[in-house]
């Protein structure tokens, strides 16, 4: 089963309301000459996530999760809640952006997800992907000696928040995961961690 879910993308800065698309609808809304309604409106630009059969969630090019979403997000086999066994999350860059979560609102979206292992994708090229295994690896409890950690490194962890350590791990292509029946998560690269 395959559930959708609706999440913010950025903003759109608009005078023209976005379109209402029904069965029949062929053009975009005409824009009206009404001044009030000329002024500039900011609304959600509105992005899919994809939960598939209670064993993982996907979640791209998000920078907000709606209130409404969190409760679809919570893995529910047989009628019990549990931990979502796998969630693949958005993280641009250590920073926060318009349209996409930086590496504390990443971490934050997946301790409230709870999902046992979390996967980060989607990142820009200003951290390798050595640095945020390090950084992430630090938000599970695997510390290095400061003394070797690169700059970037060390930004990463000191904006990610306190709180419960969990696993965590940057994603890459041809990452493959195998999710169990029984919600046990398995990779082909990171599997002794």
């Amino acid at each position: 089963m395959l559930t959708l879910v609706t999440v913010h993308h950025g903003r759109i800065f608009s005078q023209v309301p976005p379109p209402v698309v029904t069965p029949t609808a062929t053009l975009p809304s005409t824009p009206t000459e009404n001044k009030a309604e000329e002024e500039r409106v900011i609304r959600p630009l509105l992005c899919l996530g994809f939960k598939i059969q209670e064993q993982l969630a996907y979640i791209s090019d998000v920078s907000h999760i709606p209130d409404h979403v969190w409760g679809i997000l919570r893995s529910n086999r047989g009628g019990v809640f549990a931990p979502l066994p796998a969630l693949v999350l958005d993280c641009l860059r250590l920073r926060s952006h318009q349209s996409h979560l930086g590496i504390a609102e990443s971490i934050r979206v997946a301790r409230q997800i709870g999902a046992t292992k979390t996967y980060l994708t989607g990142f820009s090229h200003d951290v390798a992907h050595e640095e945020y295994v390090t950084i992430t690896e630090a938000v599970g409890g695997i510390l290095k000696d400061t003394r070797t950690l690169t700059e970037s490194e060390r930004s990463g962890i000191e904006l990610v928040p306190c709180g419960q350590q969990f696993w965590v791990r940057p994603a890459h292509d041809g990452l493959r995961l195998f999710v169990s029946e029984d919600g046990i998560v398995r990779d082909e690269s990171y599997q002794s961690t």
